[in-house]
């Protein structure tokens, strides 16, 4: 009943809490995870071979490539990947979506080691404080009419559901609730696609509220509708964030890369059953 609630929330809303979606063992076991990830990320990230704060300075992406776990606690990947394999949460997901998940990205979002001023990707990128820019997830070279009545149509077929998972407190994620299922407000128009300074694209906007999760709890999000990060330097963010890419719309985009490609064959096969199972039938050549 409380999921159906919250599946609810998230069709009226475009964003539900589901408190707890984790265990607290299961959480400290994931920070420990996500604390040495970023600890190997800063220092170089695999996929780039750069150092990681100058590729993303507040997320690491593709968290499942084989060079964070080179040398690294056995225990790391199964960890993870048993997440996001886990089978409670792809249930939820079919409830929320009404449709299968196949896994496409992990991702770790986390706080920036550089104060704004030293960071000019940061600099331009979020205001005072850390309040990034508001967005929806849709190409941002679509016209305002003809996002508008995509949208409207209930399509914006770069969008979709994430799901965000705090492995410590936060309320580093900010949305508009209903703004999934409308046009954007002149106000909301102008910081999210026509503001030209920063503290334009990072004002306050109307209704907007910002997300306060505890360790463990989850929000599932509707990214067709208008948010935002928050960047602080120095406040600590943890927040594990899966999008899972639906069989319609590998239907409709066959060709589409979902990153399968950089998963380990070697390290999947040592994973339990029940997770290995849910990998291998993603793998190319499977």
């Amino acid at each position: 009943m409380r999921v159906m609630a919250e599946v609810d929330r998230l069709r009226a809303d475009g964003v539900a809490v589901i408190g707890g979606l984790l265990a607290p063992s299961r959480a400290e076991r994931l920070r420990a995870v996500a604390d040495g990830l970023r600890e190997r990320y800063l220092r170089r990230d695999p996929v780039t071979g750069r150092r990681g704060f100058l590729v993303g300075p507040w997320s690491i992406a593709h968290l499942e490539h084989p060079g964070f776990y080179e040398g690294a606690p056995d225990w790391w990947f199964p960890e993870l990947m048993g997440t996001v394999a886990d089978p409670s949460i792809l249930a939820l997901w079919r409830i929320a979506t009404g449709d299968e998940p196949h896994f496409a990205v992990a991702a770790l979002f986390i706080d920036p080691v550089m104060p704004l001023s030293a960071d000019l990707s940061l600099h331009s990128a979020a205001g005072p404080g850390g309040a990034g820019r508001w967005h929806r997830d849709t190409a941002a070279s679509r016209s305002d009419e003809d996002e508008r009545a995509e949208l409207l149509r209930g399509g914006l077929d770069e969008a979709g559901h994430i799901l965000e998972i705090a492995l410590v407190p936060s309320d580093a994620f900010e949305y508009v609730p209903g703004s999934h299922a409308r046009w954007d407000t002149p106000v909301e128009l102008q910081a999210r696609k026509h503001g030209t300074a920063i503290e334009e694209r990072t004002q306050p906007l109307p209704g907007a509220r910002r997300i306060e999760l505890g360790t463990g709890d989850a929000v599932l999000v509707d990214t067709r509708g208008i948010h935002r990060g928050w960047y602080t330097p120095g406040v600590a963010r943890r927040t594990l964030t899966l999008w899972y890419l639906s069989a319609s719309r590998l239907a409709r985009h066959p060709g589409e890369e979902h990153n399968l490609c950089r998963l380990d064959r070697a390290r999947v096969e040592g994973l339990p059953a029940v997770v290995r199972e849910f990998f291998q039938r993603e793998l190319p050549g499977r």
